[in-house]
Parts: structure tokens; C-alpha cells; sequence
């Protein structure tokens, strides 16, 4: 059986480390590789020869045209990161809502009070709609070129969550900053959407980028005294979740505990 991570730019990823051991450990005998395919390429990519995948940026919402269906979660979020091909058919599931919040959850941190998300993008919407959840207010921040994008998920929430609040682009003091942007990641170029010293204006920090381990956010963090996380917690939970679905079998708690082990030891002098 062969699974893959598919995306634009993926020599940062650890998802095949990752998977792999995984998939080793659980005595399952499959391949997972990493296939970068360009986005006008996404419409007509033959995905026929996998028996699984997941998708990662710019893909979560642009690959929802290529499925036969989506589950409940993921069409809320209308963002998917993880496939399943059976029988010629693709299903559509989002595990990063289940890996961010368990991430949190491991971390003793939970969602209250004003939730400033960076980004608009899929897993931008994932993480507000787990604010949302939790009965937090939102403040979307964004450039003016992913206005259109914040004001659709600013509808959905509205429509979704009563009463909830939700701004874009207001600053102020947040209890938990999120940055769903790759802003950050290693030989991305591309800037934060808002002053770095944003982040000395929060309660707690989680940056869903985790290479390198200690990314400007986090260090500005960790220099302010603020708890924080990156996002490798999140990959290797959220990875759990694909292989759960894809083999339609539990991870035991032991292997699970084994994976974040290993995913840890994977930074090498302290980034990879």
C-alpha cells in the first residue's frame, strides 16, 4: 500500500519520518512518500495509485473539488488534510482540529477568552472554528490580499456560533495568539502579517510551524516569559488521526507516546 503527503514545497516536512516510523511500529507494511506536484496540477493529479494521502498547504481547500465526499467536520471547516481512496472513491477528513487541540491539551493549555489567528487559510479556519467551539471571541489578522478570505470566515462563524465576536485585523491583548501562516518556516521568505512584538501582547503563543524548532514567534516568546508551542505536537497527533482513519484501527496510547518521542529526537542541535 503506498500513502503520501502532497503539497507545493515539502523539503521542510517531516510527515515521512513521521508516518513511517508510525506505520513501523504498528507492523503495517506500506510506503508513505512526499509528492510535490504544482498547483495547476491539482485538478487532473492521478491519485488512483494511493490507498491514502494527506494534503498540505496551499492544497486543503482547492483538493475539496477532487472528492467524492467529505466527513462532517471537514465540511464545516470546508478544509481537508487527510484522504481516503477506496474503490475509486475519495473521502475527505480534517485531523488537524483533533492534533491542535490535543496538542493543546497535552501542553495544559486550553482555548478561552480573545483568540488572535494569524492567516485565512485552511488550518487558519480550522483553529478559529476550534476557538469558536470553545466560546472564545476571535480576531482574525491578515493581510489586505486575504481580506476576502477573513470576511468568509468571519461569515461562517457568525453563522455557526451565537453571539460569537469576531473582528479582523483589531489589536490589543489577546490570552491566546495563533499563527496559521508559514511565516516563520525554514527558507520561507514570507513575513508575519503584523509587528513581530504582537506576540509579547499575549497569554500564550501556539505556532503551527515547527521547523525550525525555535521559530522567530517562539523565540520572541520564550525572551517575554510567555508559554508557548510550535507545531510539532499538532503534526505527529494529527498523524495518529490519518493512520487511525486510513486503517480504520486504534493507535494505542503506547505508540502514540512512542511517536512524539521520536518526532522529538528529530531535531538536531536544536533545529533540523
Amino acid at each position: 500500500m503506498d500513502f503520501a503527503l502532497i503539497g507545493r514545497r515539502l523539503s521542510y516536512s517531516l510527515s515521512g519520518e513521521i508516518h513511517r516510523r508510525l506505520l513501523k511500529m504498528r507492523g503495517i507494511d506500506a510506503n508513505y512518500s512526499l509528492i510535490e506536484i504544482p498547483e495547476n496540477a491539482l485538478a487532473n493529479y492521478d491519485f488512483s495509485p494511493l490507498a491514502g494521502f494527506n494534503i498540505t498547504a496551499p492544497y486543503k481547500t482547492a483538493v475539496i473539488d477532487r472528492l467524492n465526499g467529505l466527513s462532517q467536520t471537514a465540511a464545516l471547516l470546508k478544509s481537508v488534510n487527510t484522504v481516503t481512496v477506496k474503490n475509486g472513491k475519495m473521502q475527505g477528513f480534517n485531523t488537524d482540529y483533533y492534533g491542535f487541540l490535543r496538542a493543546l491539551e497535552y501542553k495544559g493549555h486550553s482555548l478561552c477568552g480573545n483568540v488572535a489567528v494569524m492567516g485565512a487559510g485552511g488550518v487558519a479556519r480550522t483553529f478559529c472554528f476550534a476557538a469558536a467551539k470553545s466560546g472564545c471571541d476571535i480576531n482574525l489578522i491578515v493581510r489586505p490580499s486575504s481580506q476576502d478570505k477573513a470576511n468568509e470566515i468571519k461569515t461562517d462563524l457568525i453563522k455557526n456560533y451565537n453571539g460569537i465576536k469576531v473582528e479582523i485585523n483589531r489589536g490589543g491583548k489577546y490570552d491566546t495568539l495563533i499563527n496559521a501562516t508559514p511565516a516563520g518556516t525554514l527558507g520561507n521568505p514570507e513575513r508575519l502579517p503584523f509587528g513581530a512584538d504582537a506576540a509579547e501582547n499575549c497569554g500564550y503563543l501556539f505556532d503551527a510551524v515547527y521547523n525550525p524548532q525555535t521559530t522567530p514567534l517562539i523565540k520572541m516568546a520564550k525572551n517575554s516569559g510567555i508559554p508557548c508551542q510550535n507545531g510539532l505536537l499538532m503534526l505527529v497527533l494529527q498523524a495518529v488521526k490519518s493512520q487511525e482513519i486510513w486503517f480504520n484501527a486504534a493507535v494505542s496510547e503506547k505508540i502514540e507516546q512512542e511517536i512524539i518521542g521520536y518526532a522529538e529526537t528529530l531535531y538536531k542541535g536544536g533545529d533540523l
